[in-house]
Parts: structure tokens; sequence; C-alpha cells
């Protein structure tokens, strides 16, 4: 089973802080995905989103603080009243504006010589340049996303995907 976290740019104003309106929004986005990606307002990572948060934010012990922990789990939190559904993240223009400079100035060759050990660990069956240049990947569309999106003044949701 496959599990998405999607990221979607978007103008502040035109987001309602809603679980039902961001499903509605962030499905619509999900199926338009691969044109959004083309023209960079959205990307997404399958499965691996919580080891490279672990790669940005350090492990527990070695917590590194915001704008660390902006990239992949930062934002507001907006919860369905349910709890049936996963919730809703919303970074606003000036966390996404710090999240696209932190991507610009952090060295992931550092970042990776601390936790690339752990996160090579992680994933069998691959050598650890094949792992680190799969995260490599992860963090140049991560970086590139964000810078886009600053650039343009936007926000970003993030929802999840099964």
């Amino acid at each position: 089973m496959s599990i998405y976290m999607h990221f979607r740019a978007v103008p502040a104003e035109a987001i309602t802080e809603d679980h039902a309106w961001l499903t509605q929004f962030m499905l619509a986005a999900w199926e338009r995905h691969s044109e959004e990606f083309a023209s960079g307002i959205t990307t997404s990572i399958n499965k691996d989103f919580e080891w490279l948060h672990l790669l940005y934010a350090g492990a527990a012990e070695e917590s590194w603080g915001e704008p660390n922990t902006l990239p992949i789990e930062g934002g507001h939190v907006i919860h369905d009243l349910t709890n049936a559904n996963p919730p809703f993240l919303i970074l606003d223009p000036d966390q996404v504006r710090a999240t696209a400079v932190f991507l610009q100035t952090v060295s992931f060759d550092t970042r990776w010589h601390i936790a690339g050990p752990h996160l090579s660990a992680q994933i069998h069956g691959w050598n650890e340049g094949q792992v680190k240049d799969f995260y490599r990947d992860h963090h140049h569309d991560l970086r590139d996303f964000y810078q886009a999106a600053a650039t343009a003044g936007h926000a970003v949701i993030k929802g999840f995907w099964v």
C-alpha cells in the first residue's frame, strides 16, 4: 500500500480552514497532479516522507527545531472532526518563505552525514549511494517547490492519501 504526502501551493486568501473544503480542494488537485506538478504548484512524496522529515529535523534527541521541521511536518493542523480521515497541514506564506530559505541554505551532505546511515538502513536492497541519490532527489524537488511557492507568495497545504 502506498501512502502519499501531497503538497499544494495556493494563495492564502483562497484557503478555507475547513477539513471538508480542504478534502475537496486537495482531491481535485490530486486528480490533476501530473499537470500541476509540471506547472510547479504541487509535489508529492510516496511513503518516505517521515524519513525525509528526520533528515531535516533530526532524531528526537538531536532535534534542530524550526525551520527544520517546516518542510515535512510543519504547519497549522486542520483535523477531521470525526477523526476518520488524516489531518491537513497548512503553512502560511511566511512559513513557506522560511522553509524556502532553509532548503536553499541547508547542506544536504551535512545532514546526510548525520542521518544517512540510519536512512540507508530503512531501504533494503539498495546501496548507500542509491539511497543518498533518492533522498537528494526529494530534497531538490522540495527545494524547488518551496522556492516557487515562496516567490509567488503562496501558502502550502499538505495532505495524505492512501
